[in-house]
């Protein structure tokens, strides 16, 4: 492990645009995410740049990336120029990196990953966060998804753990990243809607990459709470490789 005066000198000279091409560069590997990231990232560059006068990007801290957080809150709630889903998307694209540059060294600790940073984001109230269900109705859903998967283990239903298992990640994955089920399952009337499959899940990163309704490939970041189902489900399917699908259908899947 890196002490810090060998971080500081790895970061000395490197500016957030520097160490934000090298992240595209050699951490995003899809061509449609490094053009979805892309902008917001050089957004948050420009940010650092012009904003906080930063230079180098070893000298970030949690109350530069609260200023961040607060510009989003401006550019949502007064000057209305992106929604506030927008908004917590391009903050986890600037934590993403962030945590990628503790890992190159550039950094200690990740700035964004404190209440400090997190706090001016604006709540995101709309569609994506509620997915159309009342908060009494996802929980009554979450709740029988995980009763169905205790009693499969029991034997107690005419349902195998494996039934279980997947159908609860799929609701946990719906309620807790806000994707649409045409962006998690295959659809043979669309070749470029091939399913999510496993290399597209980062549990490092908690996110995962879809083919978005925009028809581009977007990433959507994940809580807890859907890293430990679908992390279960992982350990039970075994997908011989990466690019199994995380929601196989058909009667040869555990046959």
């Amino acid at each position: 492990m890196s002490t810090p005066s060998e971080r500081r000198a790895n970061s000395k000279g490197k500016t957030v645009q520097d160490a934000i091409e090298r992240y595209l560069t050699y951490k995003i590997q899809a061509e449609g995410s490094r053009t979805t990231m892309r902008s917001p990232l050089m957004g948050f560059a420009e940010f650092c740049r012009r904003d906080l006068g930063l230079k180098d990007i070893g000298d970030l801290e949690p109350a530069h990336i609260r200023r961040y957080s607060e510009d989003l809150y401006d550019r949502t709630k007064i000057d209305e120029e992106i929604s506030a889903s927008t908004a917590q998307t391009y903050f986890a694209y600037v934590r993403a990196f962030l945590s990628w540059c503790v890992r190159d060294q550039l950094l200690e600790t990740n700035p964004a990953d404190t209440t400090e940073a997190m706090d001016p984001l604006p709540e995101d109230d709309g569609k994506r966060k509620t997915q159309y269900w009342s908060e009494d109705e996802r929980e009554q859903l979450i709740n029988y998804v995980t009763k169905r998967v205790d009693m499969a283990l029991e034997g107690t239903i005419r349902v195998d753990r494996e039934t279980a298992f997947r159908d609860r990640a799929i609701v946990v994955m719906l309620d807790g990243t806000g994707a649409r089920g045409a962006e998690l399952f295959s659809d043979p009337k669309d070749e470029k809607r091939d399913g999510l499959r496993w290399s597209d899940v980062d549990f490092e990163e908690r996110s995962i990459e879809v083919y978005g309704k925009s028809r581009d490939y977007e990433t959507a970041p994940f809580p807890e709470s859907v890293h430990d189902v679908l992390e279960r489900w992982l350990g039970l399917l075994d997908p011989p490789t990466e690019e199994w699908p995380v929601f196989p259908t058909g009667p040869s899947v555990f046959g």
